[in-house]
């Protein structure tokens, strides 16, 4: 559409259309003659005018999760056309969804960038300066955190990549709002004007701005009339007051270059400014870096190995993430974090609460703010860090959330989410626990399940053994082995389970002895020297003084020298030190599946047993249940042999339950699993088993033994078809299936009620019990308190009798000991001159004139020249103006 056609070429005016382009055209001018001149161009593109933006959509329109269902879709669906084509949007916010009718598209691609491998030379990073991002859409791996303390360095490094556009922002912020505003539209006024009268053929252009504007510029001749007309528009600075980057700009065009200049590296170092946390010890950076070109085509910074970090590479992940944030906003009604007006992070709070961004806090946020279960376990598997995140949106679109959710897996997902709400509302809180209740609960097999599955919710008790025979009811409360025949099953059942525990130890034992031989053949070398030593010792020395030599050396606890006294004593006989040494992974395979093995052959029955994790005793159910077909009790549940339940799934919980209620006890905890009759005490062939329990309370390392010897089972089995925490999934839907009524054994779930704290199953009879602890638990309570505030006392007692020391020693030039170990540091006396003298430096008050000068000394000369960089940035009020801003002239 040809705009200039509807003007009169002698005097500008507009005429009358006569077709429908000039019709189109006029109406462009009408409508948009507030936002923007149209009339300063030659051409107008027409583009479809779309309806809202998604922040519309939210603010404007009642969204249930059916539509919210469907926009995203469309969302992700656009997204991942975009990622087919080795695009990624790098900016996907509210503002960038545009609605057309019924359907979404994105727009702004200011900050999209490819993904794709590129040659070795390619630079291709995420960020820039010239991308148009916003902080409150980027993932946490786009954050850096500099420590303060001990690398203060980096900050400065940091500063000094982006100086160039620092201080443009330092020169733009010595102007008020107003003088912000009123250049900007002076700036544009002066271009507008010298544009059109350039298309119209004028000679001068100041000529056709002065027939718009007031009479005061009617006496302005000469050319440099518009800086006499900025200077008339901000009223209390002249033109010589503005920053020195502006003030000696010669031309209106170079001038407004650099206004635009300052403008947008006042809006980048807005976003890429270090933020310091409140205590001064953290900066918190955007991984970004400087892309942009000056005037003559040359991007300045351009050496990205200058920046204190290591930039980002283009991912799918990155939309994968901001694509997460926006169905967060949608479904939660809020922001992730706290957003400004254009989707930057609000303040340092928010940079902080980012970068330390986790599965875990993940998990109370979404939780707490969206109430669709199918969309909070996909948020849960975007929302958090890379290495935990889907990989692309492909995936995302394949979740549930987005199907019917009468499928298998939407089923699945709701069911957890009705069993999380019951859960919780038949826990047993406790708040106040005796010292006994609380490091059992600490130790809950929960809390372990959590660390070794990944999960962030347990619905089912995980405390169980399956048993080849079923107990009876004996003369006390436990239940005990009834015939002489189970009670030999039960001695080899432990023998093997012993046995498994055992070679995990030997498995971590001997890893972290390759770990010491190290890379270096040197080191290796010099290592069997010592090793050879060890052994020449035991012809002379104990035993287990030799062993705690050793596991000293190699740094693995003290729970190990049992394990290394046997290694000592028996030789290769008993340890398989040789095997271990040569391939610890393969040895321990070997030995666990022997025990395996062995173990499956002794269960020609199978009964499963939830655990009292109390006193670690199986229980059952003491009524009985009708499920249709007659009343029966649930526990303990008949297994079928055949179903491969045991060796696949029930066996990974039983080797995490050994390893847990021995810890601290010993074998006797195995034999009441078991339900060995009480006067029959431990086996003797269980005693040699004992080096392999290396769990302590204190120190409960069967986790990370237990999560070496799960992830050795599950990649090196064939047999196993499991997966890392598909083990989790196949005991919930197993007991959904054979206890639907979720009785359980009628334990109960006890815990503290604190946000994501343990919690342990236990009988009513000992809920009881605990809950009438609560008195004694209380006075344990406030013991700890009292105590710990004891100790905080006499540490700060401490450091006052030392720094008043040090203070006494900066004032009298002495000798500072520090802390009492005995070490003392001379101090100069800094107040002494070099002949002695004490040196003092007296300070004067400069007067200031009512200009805001410096008053000259009575030799006719300032007592201080003014720096560079201070004249650089030096405003000064007009003499002639009155004074609106009496803080003008300060400095």
């Amino acid at each position: 559409i040809d705009i200039f056609s509807l003007r009169d070429d002698t005097d500008g005016t507009t005429m009358a259309p006569e077709n429908g382009d000039e019709l189109y055209a006029l109406d462009i001018q009408e409508k948009n003659a507030s936002v923007h001149n149209f009339a300063l161009y030659k051409y107008a593109v027409v583009m479809p005018a779309g309806d809202r933006d998604f922040a519309e959509i939210c603010q404007h329109e009642e969204l249930g999760i059916l539509q919210i269902r469907d926009y995203m879709l469309q969302l992700g669906t656009a997204l991942k056309c975009l990622h087919d084509q080795s695009m990624i949007h790098g900016d996907l916010k509210m503002a960038n969804v545009v609605r057309f009718g019924k359907t979404l598209a994105l727009i702004d691609f200011d900050s999209a960038c490819r993904f794709e491998k590129k040659p070795p030379n390619s630079t291709d990073k995420m960020g820039g300066g010239s991308s148009k991002f916003c902080t409150g859409v980027l993932p946490p791996e786009m954050l850096e955190r500099i420590d303060l303390v001990a690398d203060y360095n980096k900050l400065t490094q940091y500063e000094n990549y982006w100086s160039h556009i620092s201080e443009d922002a330092k020169d733009l912020n010595l102007l008020t709002p107003d003088d912000i505003q009123t250049i900007t539209s002076v700036v544009k006024a002066l271009l507008s004007k010298v544009d059109v009268a350039k298309n119209l053929g004028t000679v001068n252009p100041i000529t056709a701005l002065r027939d718009k504007m007031n009479e005061v510029y009617s006496t302005l001749e000469n050319r440099d009339d518009w800086k006499d007309i900025l200077s008339i528009s901000l009223i209390t600075i002249s033109f010589e007051d503005l920053p020195y980057s502006l003030n000696c700009c010669d031309g209106v065009e170079e001038f407004a270059e650099v206004w635009n200049r300052l403008l947008f590296h006042s809006k980048l170092w807005e976003k890429v400014r270090p933020r310091i946390s409140q205590d001064d010890r953290y900066a918190y950076v955007v991984k970004t870096h400087n892309d942009i070109p000056n005037d003559r085509g040359i991007i300045e910074r351009h050496d990205r190995s200058k920046v204190p970090y290591e930039l980002v590479s283009p991912s799918e992940k990155i939309d994968v993430w901001a694509f997460g944030v926006l169905l967060f906003a949608l479904c939660g009604g809020g922001s992730l974090f706290p957003l400004g007006f254009e989707d930057d992070l609000n303040d340092t709070e928010a940079f902080e609460q980012l970068h330390g961004w986790d599965r875990l806090r993940a998990d109370k946020k979404v939780r707490a703010k969206v109430d669709d279960p199918l969309a909070q376990d996909l948020l849960l598997q975007v929302l958090v860090p890379e290495s935990e995140r889907l990989p692309n949106m492909e995936v995302v679109l394949e979740h549930p959330f987005f199907g019917p959710s009468s499928s298998d897996e939407a089923q699945r997902i709701l069911e957890k989410h009705e069993e999380e709400q019951l859960i919780l509302e038949e826990t047993v809180l406790v708040k106040r626990m005796t010292t006994d209740t609380r490091r059992v609960v600490d130790n809950a097999m929960e809390k372990q399940c959590k660390i070794i599955f990944n999960e962030k919710k347990i619905v089912v008790p995980t405390c169980l053994i399956v048993l080849p025979y079923e107990l009876e009811r004996g003369d006390g409360e436990n239940l005990t082995i009834g015939t002489e025949t189970d009670l030999g099953l039960a001695v080899r059942t432990g023998q093997y389970l012993l046995n498994i525990n055992k070679a995990t130890a030997r498995l971590s034992f001997w890893l972290m002895m390759k770990r010491s031989f190290g890379t270096d053949k040197n080191h290796a070398s010099q290592f069997k020297i010592k090793m050879k030593g060890w052994l020449k010792r035991i012809r002379t020395e104990k035993p287990d003084v030799v062993a705690k030599d050793i596991v000293t050396r190699i740094g693995c606890g003290s729970e190990y020298t049992k394990l290394c006294v046997e290694l000592l004593e028996h030789g290769d006989s008993i340890s398989h030190a040789k095997a271990y040494l040569k391939d610890p992974m393969a040895a321990a395979r070997n030995d666990i599946f022997d025990s395996i093995d062995a173990l499956v052959k002794c269960y020609s029955s199978q009964y499963f047993y939830l655990v009292d994790e109390f006193y670690g005793v199986p229980v059952r159910s003491e009524e009985s249940i009708d499920f249709g077909e007659g009343e029966a009790k649930v526990y303990p549940i008949r297994v079928d042999p055949n179903s491969g339940l045991f060796q696949n799934l029930f066996l990974t919980f039983m080797n995490l339950a050994v390893m847990k209620l021995t810890a601290g006890v010993g074998l006797p905890a195995l034999a009441r699993l078991l339900g060995l009759p009480r006067p029959y005490g431990v086996p003797a062939s269980w005693k040699e088993s004992v080096p392999g329990l290396v769990h302590s309370r204190n120190k409960p390392s069967s986790i990370a033994e237990f999560a070496v010897l799960h992830e050795v089972i599950r990649r090196q089995s064939q047999q196993s078809g499991t997966s890392n925490g598909d083990e989790m999934r196949q005991l919930e839907d197993f007991l959904r299936d054979k206890d639907p009524m979720r009785t359980f054994a009628d334990l109960r779930r006890v815990s503290d009620g604190k946000e994501n704290s343990p919690a342990m199953w236990t009988t009513e009879t000992e809920v009881r019990r605990i809950q009438s602890e609560l008195e004694v638990a209380s006075l344990e309570y406030k013991l700890r308190e009292l105590k710990k505030e004891w100790v905080q006392k006499q540490k700060i007692q401490s450091q006052i009798t030392t720094l008043t020391k040090q203070v006494h020693a900066l004032k009298t030039g002495g000798v500072v000991n520090d802390n009492g170990n005995g070490i003392e540091h001379s101090l100069p006396n800094r107040n002494k001159g070099r002949n002695g003298s004490a040196k003092t430096k007296s300070f004067e008050i400069t007067p200031v004139n009512g200009n805001g000068q410096k008053s000259p000394s009575k030799n006719g000369k300032d007592e201080t020249e003014l720096s560079a960089s201070n004249q650089k940035r030096k405003k000064m009020r007009k003499r002639q103006k009155p004074k609106f801003r009496p803080y003008f002239g300060v400095c």
